[in-house]
């Protein structure tokens, strides 16, 4: 029997993220620039 996931909810300021249970995976980036442009972000 798989056990029940629960899910959390940060948030900060008017920003709220959802993490654990079915909710997507989030990733928080230091970058200013687009992350798929490597020599601009390196």
């Amino acid at each position: 029997m798989r056990r029940v996931t629960r899910q959390l909810v940060v948030s900060w300021g008017d920003s709220r993220v959802r993490i654990g249970g079915d909710a997507p995976v989030v990733v928080q980036s230091m970058t200013n620039t687009d992350s798929a442009d490597a020599i601009a972000t390196a």
